[in-house]
């Protein structure tokens, strides 16, 4: 079965020992760094507080925001994004989890209407920071995932062309984060999202699970939203690694994961996953 796992959200509004343990206690065994930028945490002292959780760091949310575009098609700001990425190798490295989530854009101006086909420029742009991507990660031994996003960003959004677009690399440093609550917000204009993580599982190399009701990206528990989670389990049970990482990327309070918990939320993202 897919391998449960949690983000480990270093620096903001959690007690983050606290957070994991009780993920812990629902069955993940693994975490995804992810740190506030603004105040910076050593790379020892986070594999620290995850290791006296019970888990290991498999991988790191790189950082991103509107400075942060390798789809830009301005060299300067995509080479500055480039840069960027390059360090976050050099951190996921120091902290064991050689993985790094990269978003491929940045949204569109307000009142944009989202989806549509992409900008031929801005898909030249990304092509081409992709294929930076995946020289870089094969000079530092790092992979980079490339994670698909909702239609309010200017491109990536159309998960199996993104993967089109990965898979036309042929690079093992070059794969994919597929994101189910961004798929399921493009739903509408892409297909159901089993359907299209069908499309996409040969280059799927992590999996970011959470939940909506396809209006807003509001990162609710698995079963809260309107995803089909048996569809969408038996899709990556049947078409990815067994060992695939499927990572809860949900930001409740502590209290309210551990109620969670008490009321057998284990067994409940086990199903979702894929494992009966």
């Amino acid at each position: 079965m897919a391998r449960l796992a949690t983000t480990a959200p270093f620096n903001f509004e959690f007690d983050v020992a606290r957070f994991l343990r009780a993920y812990r206690r629902a069955g993940c065994t693994r975490a995804q760094f992810y740190r506030n930028e603004k105040v910076p945490i050593e790379p020892a002292l986070a594999v620290e507080t995850v290791r006296e959780a019970g888990m290991t760091i498999d991988s790191m949310h790189g950082l991103f925001g509107e400075s942060l575009d390798p789809s830009s098609p301005d060299d300067a700001t995509r080479g500055r994004a480039l840069d960027v990425y390059h360090r976050e190798g050099e951190v996921a490295l120091a902290l064991g989890g050689p993985m790094i989530v990269v978003h491929p854009a940045w949204m569109k101006p307000e009142g944009a209407a989202p989806g549509g086909p992409p900008d031929p420029t801005r898909a030249d742009a990304l092509r081409r920071s992709m294929e930076r991507l995946a020289r870089l990660g094969e000079r530092l031994g790092v992979v980079y995932l490339i994670e698909n996003l909702p239609g309010f960003f200017t491109i990536g959004y159309d998960a199996p062309l993104l993967a089109t677009w990965i898979r036309s690399l042929d690079s093992p440093h070059l794969r994919m984060c597929f994101d189910s609550g961004h798929a399921h917000i493009e739903a509408q204009r892409v297909g159901p999202v089993a359907d299209q993580f069908a499309r996409c599982a040969d280059v799927v190399a992590y999996f970011h699970a959470h939940d909506n009701d396809t209006t807003t990206d509001n990162h609710r528990m698995p079963g809260e939203g309107t995803i089909d989670w048996a569809s969408l389990g038996r899709a990556v049970a049947e078409r990815s690694a067994a060992d695939l990482p499927w990572m809860l990327e949900v930001f409740y309070p502590e209290a309210q994961v551990e109620q969670l918990v008490r009321e057998g939320l284990g067994e409940r993202l086990r199903r979702c996953a894929g494992a009966g």
